[in-house]
This record gives structure tokens, C-alpha cells and sequence, in this order.
């Protein structure tokens, strides 16, 4: 819950797509959830997809070894007010 300090700003609301492919279902069906948010709420969203930043953690044992890039990501998965995260199901 965001601190009554800051109610006067945006939500920010941070989602995570778990999947592998693009284009995706589960990426579509958090684009939906984000727009959902906006349509009650003033947010700031953002998508955040493993296919794009999944790449950056390979090799790396401590976090201090990431590219700047998958380090902003992580801080935006920290910070968030609202972390939303989808992953598909496959062979169900």
C-alpha cells in the first residue's frame, strides 16, 4: 500500500510477463489488467517482458554484475506500488 504521503501521485503499477514468445497472450492479458487500473485510477504502468530483459541476467552470479538496464528493471519491480505478474501455462 503506498504511503498516505503520496497519495497525491500516480500509483505506480509495475507488471511482469513470464513469457517466452512474442507476441504473447500473457502480455496482452497484463496490458489489459494495466489499462484496467488506468481506467480507475491515475497509474503510471509499465510493462516489463523476460523476453527483453531475460537475456541480461545470463551469466551474471552477483547482482552487482548486471547491465544497468536489467538493474533499472529490478529497481522498478522494488519500487512498485502494484506488482502484477503473469506467466503461461504450458501443456496445462
Amino acid at each position: 500500500m503506498p504511503d498516505s504521503d503520496s497519495s497525491d501521485r500516480p500509483l505506480d503499477v509495475v507488471a511482469v510477463s513470464g513469457s517466452l514468445h512474442t507476441p504473447s497472450k500473457t502480455s496482452v492479458l497484463l496490458r489489459e489488467i494495466l489499462d484496467a487500473f488506468g481506467r480507475q485510477q491515475a497509474v503510471s504502468p509499465r510493462l516489463i517482458e523476460l523476453t527483453d530483459v531475460g537475456p541480461g541476467f545470463a551469466g551474471t552470479l552477483r547482482r552487482d554484475e548486471l547491465p544497468d538496464s536489467v538493474e533499472e528493471v529490478l529497481r522498478a519491480v522494488e519500487s512498485a506500488d502494484v506488482l502484477v505478474v503473469g506467466s503461461p501455462v504450458y501443456r496445462a
